[in-house]
């Protein structure tokens, strides 16, 4: 069970959308897009707090979009993908990175950064850097 002190009490809501924010971003406890998240009366035990207290943490995870509610199955993670999942910026050269492009440590490169995705999953992070600026 997690305690709140009497001071966190006095915005709980808040605290346990942040504290739920968090571990859905982090994907801990197993909490991935399209997993249920445990019942109200659950939670509400888990962070020591009345089900309207939890009720309005969650209303604030659905205004950002994070959880969906579904009438009778509960709240989920909701499926996201980040906007702009490719980023691409000059960078100074590592030494290794350097070495690798026959540059001086240091040196301007474009270090392109790609994130793969299969059914709306993230599986995995593609770094490349090359010598001259990519568009």
């Amino acid at each position: 069970m997690v305690t709140l002190t009497p001071r966190e009490r006095r915005s709980a809501h808040q605290r346990i959308a942040d504290d739920l924010r968090q571990k859905i971003l982090q994907a801990e406890d197993g909490l991935l897009p399209g997993v249920l998240l445990p019942p109200e009366n659950r939670l509400a035990q888990q962070y020591g707090v009345s089900r309207p207290t939890i009720r309005q943490g969650l209303a604030l995870l659905r205004e950002d979009g994070l959880i969906e509610t579904i009438t009778g199955q509960g709240s989920k993670i909701a499926r996201r993908t980040p906007p702009d999942p490719d980023i691409t910026e000059r960078v100074e050269a590592t030494r290794e990175i350097a070495g690798l492009l026959h540059l001086m440590p240091g040196a301007l490169v474009t270090r392109r950064r790609q994130i793969l995705y299969r059914d709306g999953q993230p599986q995995g992070v593609v770094m490349t850097y090359s010598r001259e600026q990519v568009a």
